[in-house]
């Protein structure tokens, strides 16, 4: 499978890009504020726009005033059935898989499969849909043994390698977020329109744009993403420094 093959070559470049210390842009020594209510349309998860790497940092606001911020691979996709194959598209081509006895076979290559299994219950259907599938195999490296993927009712397949995980906290005022990692803040204006997080470093001015998981790909009956789409996109900045 491309996108598997496409992963496990990704493995070396994470490893130089997570190697150094981290760093925050739009830092400030201005303190949080207290107290603020936090817009309950910000918590949870945005993930950033598909990069030439297929890596990024996914953010995660909780409403307890933390947060965490993953950075790793970002391979989704759209899916369509045909029979029993489940085809999934991205911007390298199409891969293959199938359902087999509550476990997911995608098909490798040359000739080669990968098992997935998932935890969750099967929540209706034949049980694809909405559950985390993780890849079962004791042979493989870290972290692609960290490899999962979710299906979505309306075709979207997300699939994830998470590399680095950083937790820090956060704070809303007005329409100003301040994020703080390991004793250094990042101030940004913010603004949230539908599935779109808009962020604006207070010190740079540069911004950065997040989305829901799986609302930076097409429509279910659109065509793939193609590659240069994808790299004629600008790279983000990122103020945990992931």
């Amino acid at each position: 499978m491309k996108r598997i093959t496409f992963i496990l070559l990704s493995l070396a470049l994470i490893s130089l890009l997570c190697s150094g210390p981290a760093h925050a842009t739009g830092t400030s020594d201005r303190a949080p504020s207290v107290g603020a209510e936090v817009p309950r349309e910000l918590l949870g998860t945005w993930d950033p726009p598909p990069s030439r790497s297929g890596m990024g940092s996914t953010y995660e606001f909780h409403a307890d005033g933390s947060m965490t911020v993953t950075f790793g691979v970002i391979a989704d996709g759209i899916y369509r059935r045909q029979g029993d194959r489940i085809l999934v598209e991205s911007w390298d081509g199409t891969s293959e898989c199938r359902l087999e006895d509550d476990a997911l076979i995608h098909v490798a290559e040359p000739g080669g499969t990968m098992r997935f299994v998932s935890d969750d219950p099967a929540s209706g259907g034949d049980g694809l849909i909405d559950r985390r599938w993780r890849a079962e195999s004791s042979a493989l490296p870290e972290p692609v043994d960290k490899m999962y993927q979710v299906f979505t009712a309306d075709g979207k397949m997300l699939m994830r390698i998470p590399f680095q995980t950083q937790t820090g906290t956060y704070s809303v005022d007005g329409d100003t977020l301040v994020m703080e990692f390991a004793g250094r803040k990042s101030v940004s204006e913010f603004r949230i329109d539908g599935v779109t997080l808009v962020l604006t470093s207070e010190d740079a001015g540069k911004t950065m744009t997040l989305k829901r998981p799986g609302q930076w790909l097409p429509g279910p009956n659109e065509a793939g993403r193609s590659r240069e789409e994808v790299d004629a996109r600008a790279e983000q900045p990122d103020p945990a420094g992931l």
